[in-house]
């Protein structure tokens, strides 16, 4: 089938060049490929069978942002025409959203302390504790309400590099303790 053959094609020249960027076997997820008849319509408006489109998604992991631009580039080039989930992620996640946990529970024993002091009492045992809240969001900027962003291209012989905004990954932790309170 024609359509397979183009879509294995293109991807065998993007796996082909991910050495280029650092990137190893262990990052790339290629395996599923979907192939459906390609319909249009004639020139009463009846559907017809325009061949097969066939369509693989290849799942790749970048770890040096600083190649991003190169790398979406070259995937351009070899036939890629679709770019999807671009996701920031960090390789010491864990280590920050433990961070974050040790932040939110010495925010909980210092909020309770100024409360309790304020009614003339002391914080005594933990009565019960409850995790809200562990994690982590991605985005650009300080604008999260972006949810898609389209871009086109046009004819111009010289263009810049790509500039990307200032990238953010934002953990966070939130805590709920019941503390039970000794009075003065």
């Amino acid at each position: 089938m024609q359509a397979k053959q183009q879509v294995d094609e293109q991807v065998n020249k993007l796996l082909a060049g991910l050495n280029n960027f650092s990137i190893d076997e262990k990052s790339i997820s290629a395996g599923r490929i979907f192939v459906e008849p390609n319909m249009r319509y004639d020139e009463n408006d009846n559907q017809v069978k325009d061949g097969f489109r066939a369509t693989r998604k290849v799942k790749v992991s970048l770890k040096q942002l600083s190649l991003l631009d190169g790398f979406l580039n070259f995937a351009l080039k070899v036939g890629v025409n679709q770019i999807e989930q671009i996701q920031l992620l960090s390789t010491k996640a864990s280590d920050y959203e433990q961070a974050a946990l040790d932040k939110a529970v010495a925010n909980a024993k210092q909020q309770g302390s100024s409360l309790a002091s304020a009614f003339e009492a002391k914080l005594g045992r933990v009565y019960s504790i409850q995790s809200q809240e562990v994690g982590s969001h991605f985005g650009y900027g300080s604008n999260t309400n972006i949810e898609r962003i389209m871009v086109t291209g046009s004819r111009i012989n010289t263009v810049p590099e790509g500039k990307y905004l200032q990238e953010s990954i934002t953990f966070r932790a939130s805590v709920n303790v019941v503390f039970d309170l000794v009075l003065e």
